[in-house]
């Protein structure tokens, strides 16, 4: 058998790891900006909510009816950094220049093995924003960021991160205020209305 190192798309990591690599059957609801869903009508449960729920971070830790929903937000590009886990953290935000300016993380999941569920829309999704980005794709080197952000239109399944508090994740000066995310991504519309 030919040995080497581990695939660079394969999920590598064990929390949550049923919630995360699995698409919720549920509409897209859709956002207008990042704002919106941290206030919006249909906003997000406060983290205290979530975090009283005692959410189990085990592999087999499946969604609780408050992640199952699928939205769609207009935003923009701010900043990536892939992980060791082969999750994409993508740090999307409000609109540049307004204030205050709000940060959301959303993820491009490792992928399942061969002939598991969603596999294919997960790595369909995957090879556009790689595609997109081109040699500008993120690395695990460190968060890269983009300047001028890049608009963009993120849909997928709601998802609450026990294992990273609220302003954990992103950058330095780009860190969201909950533990709230999009988690896997299932469709990433670069520049839309360009097309």
């Amino acid at each position: 058998p030919v040995t080497g190192a581990p695939s660079k798309t394969l999920f590598r990591g064990t929390a949550r790891k049923k919630a995360k690599l699995s698409i919720v059957d549920a509409p897209v609801e859709e956002y207008d900006s990042v704002a919106e869903l941290y206030v919006g009508a249909g906003a997000l449960p406060r983290d205290s909510e979530m975090t009283a729920k005692g959410i189990s971070d085990d592999a087999t830790s499946d969604r609780v009816e408050e992640e199952r929903r699928n939205i769609a937000v207009m935003s923009w590009l701010y900043a990536a950094k892939k992980e060791e886990d082969n999750d994409y953290h993508i740090i999307i935000g409000t609109e540049p220049g307004e204030t205050p300016r709000r940060f959301f993380n959303v993820e491009l999941s490792g992928l399942p093995r061969s002939g598991q569920p969603f596999r294919t829309e997960l790595k369909a999704v995957r090879d556009a924003f790689e595609s997109f980005l081109g040699s500008a794709a993120p690395s695990t080197s460190g968060y890269k960021k983009y300047n001028p952000p890049i608009p963009v239109i993120v849909t997928g399944s709601l998802f609450f991160d026990v294992s990273h508090a609220a302003g954990v994740v992103g950058p330095s000066g780009m860190k969201p205020a909950s533990a709230w995310e999009i988690h896997p991504i299932t469709d990433f519309e670069f520049e839309p209305g360009t097309n």
